[in-house]
């Protein structure tokens, strides 16, 4: 059975690098740029791991913070197969427990999110409609309870799920005005992912929009 990401909102022990699991506080961000453009962000706040005996502890941290250093960490790794502009990682705190910063800058935010849909193996479309002074964006996914046939690359991706949990847009130059699957917050510049489940017979469809008025 295929794991829908957008109703997992933990994966366990993502990011682990070899026996055992990883430890972490995730938030994430996704910031709407003027003229369509996203940037990714993504707060892995104390990570250690959780291992009993100190010297594999201590492996599977070093592996940890030595693959943030070359920027190859599984968040690094998962931005990198959704085609961005850009990835950079910022080491906050380079001792145990850790805190990285990695943020990825991309060209269109509906097509990031249509490829993130499908490299977890659902079926996606994600759109972009504009009317006079709104824009609405929408992401359909289908989940056909089919076995997972995805590529090790596509699976990559899966280092981003347990950073859904209240996933936040963020408008730079702009205010939302509607909303499905998310809550809009304050000043109406933030919307916190809040997806219901679907019935659990038959096809699983999420449907996501959100729409704003530029500022």
């Amino acid at each position: 059975m295929k794991r829908n990401a957008w109703i997992v909102t933990t994966l366990a022990c993502a990011g682990a690098l070899s026996a055992g699991c990883l430890v972490k506080d995730t938030r994430a961000a996704i910031y709407l740029e003027a003229g369509g453009g996203a940037t990714w962000i993504v707060h892995e706040q104390a990570v250690r791991s959780n291992i009993e005996k100190a010297k594999d502890r201590a492996k599977e941290e070093d592996e940890f913070i030595a693959s943030a250093r070359e920027e190859r960490q599984p968040i690094a790794l998962a931005f990198w197969r959704l085609a961005p502009l850009s990835v950079e990682t910022a080491i906050v705190r380079g001792t145990r427990p850790f805190t990285v910063v990695t943020q990825a800058r991309f060209d269109r935010f509906d097509g990031l999110m249509e490829r993130f849909g499908r490299a977890l193996g659902d079926a996606a479309t994600s759109t972009i409609e504009r009317r006079r002074a709104e824009t609405t964006w929408t992401l359909t996914l289908t989940d056909d309870d089919s076995p997972d046939t995805r590529s090790d690359d596509d699976k990559q991706v899966d280092a981003l799920v347990d950073a859904l949990d209240d996933l936040r847009i963020v408008c730079t130059a702009c205010r939302f005005v509607g909303a499905t699957g998310f809550t809009i917050e304050g000043d109406a510049t933030v919307a916190t992912l809040k997806v219901d489940d679907p019935p659990k017979d038959g096809p699983q469809v999420i449907r996501l929009s959100l729409t704003w008025r530029d500022r």
